[in-house]
C-alpha cells in the first residue's frame, strides 16, 4: 500500500507540473481579469515572468496528493464491502463508479479548504485589510481569522459535483477497460 500511496504522491506532483499553469491561466480569465487565454497568459509572463505561472504549485501539489490518498483507499474500501455484500468477486463497472463517485464526493469535501486556498493565491486575491494572499499557511490562517472556518468550504458543492461526475465516469470506464484489457490478455 505505501508503495501505491508514494507513487501517487509522485505521479500527482509530476502532474501539477503542467496542471498548475494552466490552471493560473484558466482561474483568472473565468475571474474576468481577462478576456481571453493569450491575454490570461501574455499578462503572467510580463508581470510576474516564467514563475507566476507556477504560482499557488505547492499549495496545488498539498490538494491533489491528499485527494488522491484519500480516494482510492475508500473506493477500493467500498468495491470490497459491496463484493463482500453480495458475496461475489466481481462488480458492475457502474458499480465501481457509484463507489468512485462516494470516494470523490469525500476526498473533494475533505480538500476544499485547500482548493479555497489555491484559489485565492492564483488569483492574486487581498484579504479584508487588502493585502495579497501569500504562502499556504499563512492565507488559511488568515481566512480563518477574517471570514471564518465557513470560508474554507466555499464552493464545496459545485466541488463535490464535480468529483463526484468525474469519479462516476472515471471508475466506469476505468474498470470497463481494465476488464476488456484482462479479458484479452487471457486468451
Amino acid at each position: 500500500a505505501l508503495a501505491y500511496m508514494a507513487a501517487g504522491m509522485v505521479g500527482e506532483t509530476v502532474a501539477c507540473v503542467m496542471v498548475v499553469p494552466t490552471e493560473n491561466v484558466k482561474q483568472k480569465v473565468q475571474a474576468g481579469l481577462y478576456e481571453s487565454t493569450l491575454s490570461s497568459l501574455r499578462s503572467i509572463l510580463s508581470e510576474e515572468g516564467f514563475m507566476g505561472l507556477y504560482t499557488g504549485y505547492m499549495t496545488t501539489v498539498l490538494r491533489e496528493v491528499p485527494f488522491s490518498i484519500i480516494q482510492y483507499p475508500i473506493w477500493e474500501a467500498l468495491k470490497h464491502q459491496l463484493m463482500a455484500k453480495r458475496q461475489s468477486h466481481e462488480l458492475a463497472s457502474w458499480e465501481s463508479g457509484a463507489c468512485g463517485a462516494a470516494a470523490g464526493a469525500i476526498a473533494a469535501t475533505l480538500t476544499t479548504p485547500l482548493d479555497v486556498v489555491k484559489t485565492r493565491l492564483m488569483l492574486r486575491s487581498t484579504d479584508r485589510s487588502g493585502v495579497k494572499y501569500s504562502g499556504t499557511f499563512n492565507t488559511m490562517a488568515r481566512i480563518l481569522h477574517q471570514d471564518g472556518a465557513l470560508a474554507l468550504f466555499s464552493g464545496l458543492a459545485p466541488r463535490v459535483q464535480f468529483n463526484v461526475l468525474g469519479g462516476l465516469v472515471f471508475f466506469s470506464v476505468y474498470e470497463r477497460a481494465l476488464k476488456a484489457i484482462q479479458s484479452r490478455t487471457q486468451r
